[in-house]
């Protein structure tokens, strides 16, 4: 009876853990984070207008996706607790310093748990491109109106505040930036 017990509880903490994570091994959002906010609105589709969205900036002000339209828009969902995110920073800065000088703009949009942790870590990482925090406490948020589930999570805007790209890798990303910046 006690090793039935053991492997009662064993699968339930493998089955707990194994739901914190999705598939592709990237941090999840976690439990308890409402992300269906907007089940009625469409998810975001490749060709279509990108979803808009007002959270608030490092410096306070609000933040609105369509004022940058006439930009190339890089969305970049992440977390200062977010290993697989930690790992990218080092890529979406070259990104930053490579594309800064034209058309482009990188909104970075933390998750983190409190906005004190998502300021430090900004300002002691001297991430110097548009930053916003979404609380996702809260439904109707970047989070919500672009269904992410995982983070990191990309999303490529071209200047017409259309989506062209979703969770692109380096060279295809690239590609996609300077054909976006060309036309």
């Amino acid at each position: 009876m006690r090793n039935i017990l053991s492997l009662v509880v064993s699968a339930l903490l493998c089955a707990v853990l194994v739901s914190c994570f999705d598939t592709a091994g990237d941090d999840s959002l976690g439990p308890g984070i409402d992300t269906t906010g907007t089940q009625n609105q469409p998810p975001p589709e490749l060709g279509k207008a990108a979803p808009e969205f007002v959270l608030p900036a490092i410096d306070g002000k609000d933040l609105r996706l369509s004022k940058f339209r006439g930009k190339v828009v890089y969305l970049d969902f992440w977390a200062s607790w977010c290993e697989p995110c930690l790992r990218a920073l080092p890529d979406v800065k070259a990104l930053w310093s490579d594309y800064r000088d034209q058309d482009f703009i990188i909104i970075g949009v933390s998750l983190d748990y409190t906005q004190t942790a998502w300021r430090n870590f900004v300002n002691a990482n001297g991430l110097d491109w548009k930053q916003t925090y979404d609380d996702l406490r809260s439904s109707g948020g970047a989070v919500s109106v672009y269904r992410v589930r995982s983070i990191p999570q990309t999303f490529l805007i071209d200047k017409d505040g259309v989506l062209i790209g979703e969770g692109l890798g380096k060279s295809t990303l690239r590609s996609k930036i300077d054909e976006a910046l060309a036309g």
